[in-house]
């Protein structure tokens, strides 16, 4: 989306679930169905490897603690859940 002449992409928080010494996140089963007045209109069952999640979860998912960085544009302020991404930034200064 363009705002104001600066592209902002909006993402849902997710979590995602791993497999011991693996970094490719496992796959959730999901069934979907949609019913209307007690008769099912349609039965979908597909294959997930991600999840919603927490602001925290989906921090600790990051691959870099710079990406684990979140600005609040509620409070106007950088909120980091890991405790790492901010401490590497002013260390590099």
């Amino acid at each position: 989306m363009r705002i104001c002449d600066i592209w902002i992409d909006f993402v849902n928080l997710r979590c995602e679930e791993y497999s011991e010494n693996s970094r490719i996140p496992i796959k959730v089963d999901v069934l979907f169905s949609l019913i209307n007045e007690g008769q099912m209109i349609i039965e979908v069952y597909f294959v997930l490897q991600q999840k919603f999640g927490t602001a925290e979860e989906d921090a600790y998912r990051r691959d870099l603690t710079i990406n684990s960085l979140f600005y609040n544009i509620n409070t106007n302020s950088v909120e980091d859940y890991t405790k790492r991404g901010a401490l590497k930034i002013s260390k590099s200064n």
